[in-house]
């Protein structure tokens, strides 16, 4: 009967319980898990769900493909975080999160700041549907901290400079 599930049990003490199962209708797999929602489906209540782990300290990556496109996230011969379209993530300059200093790189595989976009005519947009502002704030002593914000007043929005910590415009 091709409608009959198949159920792995594990042991505890002297009872069994289902550990695994692969659903006889749809092939779906549940680990942790008698009702698997999706082809493989993990449910734990610990807070490490899944792991994929290399010997070593080359990259280990997970691979997501489509009919059209494919995407690589994990991490780095250099033991950052990457998401890339190249299969060696560590070459890879679309998305980085370095291990050492915790710069966050868009295009860059090497960001120098906490975060650092390097692309041909990258842009920054920010979306709000009430004012919005970019504070650039120091934290050494007599540091100012400035926003840059779009004033709207009624049909007309102005971009503004203000230094919040004098209330200056």
């Amino acid at each position: 009967n091709n409608d009959t599930d198949l159920h792995f049990l594990s042991r505890t003490g002297g009872s069994y319980s289902k550990a695994m199962t692969i659903d006889g209708a749809t092939g779906k797999v549940g680990i942790g898990t008698t009702s698997p929602a999706v082809l493989l489906h993990l449910s734990s209540s610990s807070a490490n769900q899944f792991r994929i782990e290399r010997s070593g300290t080359t990259n280990a990556a997970v691979h997501f493909k489509n009919a059209s496109d494919d995407w690589y996230a994990g991490i780095t011969s250099q033991q950052d975080f990457s998401i890339s379209q190249n299969a060696d993530i560590a070459s890879g300059t679309e998305f980085r999160i370095q291990d050492s200093t915790g710069n966050v790189g868009i295009g860059t595989s090497s960001p120098s700041q906490t975060l650092e976009i390097n692309k041909s005519g990258a842009n920054l947009k920010v979306v709000s549907d009430d004012n919005v502002y970019l504070s650039l704030d120091s934290t050494q002593t007599n540091g100012d901290e400035w926003h840059i914000f779009n004033a709207n007043s009624g049909a007309t929005s102005t971009l503004q400079f203000k230094n919040v910590d004098q209330s200056k415009v």
